[in-house]
């Protein structure tokens, strides 16, 4: 359970990232 939660974390953090930086790269393309 702990090796889950510490490869989930920085993984939902990195995927936020990535969705920010996707969603403003279509916003500046419009």
């Amino acid at each position: 359970m702990e090796i889950i939660f510490a490869f989930l974390i920085p993984l939902a953090a990195l995927w936020v990232v990535i969705y920010t930086a996707v969603r403003a790269a279509i916003r500046h393309s419009r």
